[in-house]
């Protein structure tokens, strides 16, 4: 299981849930918090993955790949990016390639799984699956500034696909920066724009990518074949290290959710009429209403 060290100077936002309570693992999920999946572990070999050298080679930053995707229901076609590793690093080596191949497929045939089993309501608009062959030795905390925020949600269900552990830090929510920076950052600029102002945010609580923040922040260690998830447009993290992991990257629209105040672009809007002091418009009234009947 994870090993969780709490900053006890920061709310706590991560949550041991199983995959048997797919309701509240899909709220806490909307909310902003991380997730880890207690009941689900990634079945696979995790020795030979780990030994597979992508078609870019070793180093600090390392391709990500994706085998598998559909876009609007439709299927793309990857045989491009397998013939990169048969043509590759695995050409004097077929039946590696094979193993290789039907690894990557049960893989993402489990992640799939997860996904469905968590979010069996929802229906996708885009579904990827990237592989991530990076030996990470740390980044700086950031929030995600995701293409498509302002009308979308992405899903994004990790799995730690290396023999040794995945180590991550959390920091705190999105409304906890998002309020801090508003005015001494002029975020009202880009208000209507989630992309944009996540961006702005990025920059103004934690600097560059390239620096190191001093904010406080949980840790995390995730045992290999572990799996969780989070909002990464809401919530603050940070690779400290690890290898070989697996992200399942759905996409669906915010009119899903079970509660949509609680959307990136519900929470622009009520930061907005906080800082300006405006009354709530009648359509958010109703909106609020609606929710709360339908729950």
């Amino acid at each position: 299981m994870a090993i969780i060290d709490l900053n006890t100077d920061i709310p706590n936002n991560i949550f041991l849930i199983p995959s048997t309570r797919p309701r509240e693992v899909r709220a806490h999920f909307e909310r902003g918090d991380v997730v880890i999946l207690t009941d689900i572990r990634i079945d696979a070999d995790f020795e030979f993955l780990s030994n597979i050298e992508p078609p870019t080679g070793t180093g600090a930053r390392r391709d990500k790949y994706v085998f598998w995707q559909m876009r609007n229901k439709v299927p793309s076609n990857q045989d491009h990016v397998w013939k990169h590793f048969k043509d590759g690093p695995l050409r004097e080596r077929p039946s590696d390639y094979r193993k290789f191949q039907n690894l990557v497929r049960h893989v993402e045939d489990q992640m799939n799984d997860i996904v469905k089993i968590i979010f069996s309501r929802n229906k996708f608009r885009n579904e990827i699956i990237t592989w991530k062959f990076q030996r990470n030795t740390g980044e700086n905390l950031h929030i995600d500034n995701l293409q498509g925020c302002n009308e979308i949600a992405q899903v994004r269900v990790f799995a730690n696909l290396d023999t040794k552990p995945r180590h991550w830090a959390v920091g705190q929510h999105w409304d906890h920066y998002a309020e801090r920076y508003y005015d001494t950052h002029s975020l009202k600029e880009c208000v209507h724009n989630a992309f944009e102002f996540n961006g702005r945010l990025n920059h103004a609580a934690f600097g560059p990518s390239w620096e190191t923040s001093d904010e406080p922040r949980h840790r995390i260690a995730f045992d290999p074949g572990e799996v969780w998830l989070t909002n990464s447009a809401l919530v603050a993290h940070q690779v400290r290290g690890g290898n070989l992991m697996c992200i399942a990257h759905h996409e669906y629209p915010y009119r899903q959710y079970i509660d949509r105040s609680v959307s990136l672009p519900s929470r622009l809007k009520a930061l907005s009429r906080h800082h300006s002091k405006s009354p709530v418009t009648l359509i958010d009234r109703m909106r609020g209403a609606m929710t709360r009947i339908t729950r």
